[in-house]
């Protein structure tokens, strides 16, 4: 007799079929026939992948972020971060900047610092306009900073002077005679010189975005552009030059931009002699006086 195992008896007697223990009357059988066998353990595998494809669509059909339901690792951080990045794109807004009073070239630097890492500026020169691109709130900062900076143009009251400056065994006290006073205490004696001889210069009243030529003394005179006064009270002098003639010829010994502090005396030592024992000095402050320029106002 062949050996039947009780599973393969089981599925037998489930389906109908005979065994070796239960015999059909007029049927012969010897145990298990090979059809039978075929069909228990094809039946056996499909019970089993049933209940695996069952219990794969029980895990599937449960909804997102249900209990039981384990999500691959990173998959929230991922998704957080997809839809992070799709919110900076859609927030970025373009704008387009006029400006009314003041050019606009001068204002690249008070907004380029207060974009975001994602924030772009450029310049239309022709139009005087500030291309912007960056979130909406980044305008929050940019929008009074604008508005401050376009203010209509005021007058500007310079003062400027030129010095010749000398090493000197005199007591400081007679080193001072003749300069102004505000002067005077700009100089502090800090420099590697003590004493100072006045060349020439004085006040000059200007406006924001004036040229500027003048003379210093009989030799020597100074050129620039006035810029435009910032909310922190900054001025910025274009192209400040300093030059010297001699006959009909002119000799720059002096070019750069200067960044004044309204009422506070800047120094610049503008050239010296290989020795250093001697050189020449220009000092430089202004005052707002928040008005419109006159159209009287000469260059």
């Amino acid at each position: 007799m062949a050996y039947q195992s009780p599973c393969v008896m089981r599925l037998a007697e489930l389906f109908g079929m005979p065994t070796a223990s239960r015999r059909v009357p007029g049927r012969r059988w010897s145990g298990t026939p090979l059809a039978s066998l075929v069909a228990a353990v094809v039946l056996s595998v499909f019970v089993i992948d049933r209940d695996s494809l069952n219990a794969l669509e029980s895990s599937q059909a449960e909804p997102a972020g249900q209990p039981g339901s384990p999500k691959p690792a990173g998959a929230d951080a991922l998704q957080a971060g997809e839809l992070a990045g799709q919110s900076v794109l859609e927030t970025l807004v373009l704008n387009a900047h006029k400006l009314e009073n003041q050019p606009a070239r001068e204002a690249l630097p008070l907004v380029e610092p207060l974009l975001s890492s994602r924030g772009t500026v450029s310049l239309q020169k022709e139009t005087n306009t500030l291309i912007i691109r960056d979130h909406p709130s980044v305008w929050q900062r940019l929008g009074p900073v604008l508005a401050d900076f376009d203010h209509p143009k005021r007058t500007i009251d310079l003062r400027i002077y030129l010095l010749r400056a000398t090493r000197s065994s005199r007591p400081p006290e007679e080193n001072a005679v003749g300069l102004p006073a505000e002067l005077v205490d700009a100089l502090g004696y800090f420099l590697q010189f003590t004493s100072y001889e006045l060349l020439g210069g004085g006040p000059r009243e200007s406006g924001e975005g004036r040229e500027v030529d003048v003379p210093l003394g009989p030799r020597h005179g100074v050129r620039f552009q006035v810029g435009t006064v910032l909310m922190d009270r900054f001025l910025r002098l274009h192209g400040f030059e300093v030059f010297r003639r001699d006959g009909g010829l002119e000799r720059r010994i002096f070019h750069s931009s200067l960044n004044l502090k309204e009422q506070k005396m800047q120094v610049v030592v503008v050239s010296q002699d290989k020795s250093s024992e001697s050189g020449l000095v220009v000092a430089v402050s202004f005052d707002d006086n928040v008005g419109e320029v006159s159209s009287e106002l000469g260059e």
